[in-house]
């Protein structure tokens, strides 16, 4: 999974790592500076969710949730209309804390939820397919889950939004919510960040048929390794019969790699066969499309 990734800690065209006065400069104006504050925003704040550490008292994978992360990143939450699909406990019910909450939500087969100490109140959920997460308001508290947060995208209103759930107390005087400006962040989350999907498989775009069901955008992000570890991948030309984003990817296939990416600018496809140390460029904007045998929201910049 891309979301496995970790943002690189320097972009493509830093001079320590792969600069070009002709490709970063003249074709993307590349400001060092700026890419640095951005590169340092997104190592941040995006780092992939992953397990937490199976030695540690707060392990949430021996309750059957590998996934967890702080709450103050984004929790979960259904639309109005779905409330049927979750749980809710108290200390009344013996849920004390984020153990004795993922406790309970094993108990009665939940997907996922999340505890919240402010409030003492434990949430389990049922169904993924309704379920976003909080854009604006940040929480005390940890969620966890059967699956990567990564694959889930941001709400389209916030929880104190007037059409959803908005309560003056909690919104207005706990989190001093800003109406204005959630609507702004939230459209940028949901554009930039929304977890990818496969393409249909009645287009001629199809990367499934050829083993890759994940596609995006190469102006989104591209895939790359930090320097020293050119030798996980293979590049491909014109004149190894690859000429398009589709016969990249049957090239891909046919040498088992496990992702890759096309550039019509350049006319070159690049396969990838480990994902250990890949990641996604944080700031320079290409043509092409990148496909992966898993979801690229489980990358990291």
């Amino acid at each position: 999974p891309f979301s496995d990734l970790s943002f690189c800690e320097k972009s493509f065209c830093d001079v320590e790592w792969y600069y070009n006065s002709e490709y970063c400069d003249e074709v993307h104006g590349f400001d060092s500076a700026a890419c640095n504050a951005k590169t340092a925003t997104l190592i941040e704040e995006f780092a992939p969710s992953t397990p937490t550490n199976v030695n540690q008292p707060d392990d949430f994978s021996l309750y059957g949730y590998p996934y967890s992360m702080n709450a103050s990143l984004g929790f979960q939450i259904y639309p109005p209309g779905f409330g049927e699909d979750q749980l809710i406990f108290y200390s009344t019910d013996g849920v004390t804390d984020a153990l004795s909450c993922a406790v309970k939500c094993q108990e009665v087969d939940a997907l996922s939820g999340g505890w919240n100490p402010r409030w003492e109140t434990c949430w389990c959920y049922f169904s993924q397919l309704e379920i976003c997460m909080e854009p604006c308001l940040e929480e005390e508290g940890v969620e966890f889950s059967t699956s990567p947060f990564s694959d889930l995208s941001f709400c389209e209103k916030s929880f104190c939004d007037v059409e959803w759930y908005y309560n003056s107390e909690y919104c207005d005087e706990v989190h001093g919510f800003d109406s204005a400006a959630c609507n702004a962040k939230t459209a940028t989350l949901i554009e930039e960040f929304a977890p990818s999907t496969p393409t249909n498989v009645n287009q001629p775009d199809d990367f499934s048929l050829y083993g890759y069901p994940y596609s995006m955008n190469a102006s989104l992000g591209f895939q790359i390794y930090p320097p020293g570890f050119g030798e996980d991948q293979l590049i491909f030309y014109s004149t190894d019969g690859v000429t398009d984003a589709l016969s990249c990817a049957v090239k891909c296939q046919e040498v088992d790699a496990l992702s890759g990416g096309w550039n019509p600018r350049w006319e070159t496809c690049w396969c990838y066969f480990s994902q250990l140390e890949i990641c996604m460029e944080p700031c320079l904007e290409e043509e092409g499309v990148e496909f992966s045998t898993s979801p690229f929201s489980d990358l990291s910049f």
